[in-house]
């Protein structure tokens, strides 16, 4: 492996292209990393906190490639769609298990175990996590309508 593809830039440059690390080569190419750390220090200031200068950095990052910053945010747009439309699918093939109701829009996830809930299915979903993840917590969940499981939390919590 004479190559390595730069994190920031996207090319796949030459190992010479890259400065050393203890353990290899570091992940932006020099090129890159020579005009973020001077668009950095000309960025810095005596008072400066830490979230500014972490925000700084974001902020380099974009400027420098823009695009890279627009493919980011459509992959990010397309995961979530993805996820979006396997829940719509899988409420699409169950049904309350209490009472039958098959419409999605009325179908909630209901945990079986709460021990062992990480999240709700819509707070993963909202944070971006992985398909995977999110899988995995489906698979901890039984399908009740809107109506059955208010009931059902009702008649816990009066218990």
């Amino acid at each position: 492996m004479n190559s390595k593809e730069c994190s920031i830039c996207g090319e796949t440059k030459s190992l010479t292209e890259f400065y050393k690390r203890d353990e290899g080569y570091r992940n932006d190419c020099k090129e890159c990393n020579k005009l973020r750390n001077k668009k950095y220090r000309d960025t810095q200031s005596v008072d400066s906190d830490f979230y500014k200068i972490k925000w700084q950095r974001e902020k380099i990052k974009m400027e420098l490639h823009p695009e890279r910053v627009e493919k980011r945010k459509l992959y990010h747009k397309n995961r979530k769609e993805n996820i979006k439309n396997y829940i719509k699918k899988y409420k699409e093939t169950h049904i309350c298990i209490s009472c039958g109701e098959s419409h999605i829009s009325t179908l909630d996830f209901h945990h079986k175990d709460s021990t062992s809930k990480e999240n709700t299915i819509n707070v993963l979903y909202k944070n971006g996590c992985s398909m995977d993840k999110i899988k995995k917590e489906i698979n901890k969940c039984v399908i009740l309508c809107s109506n059955c499981h208010r009931k059902l939390h009702y008649d816990e919590k009066m218990r």
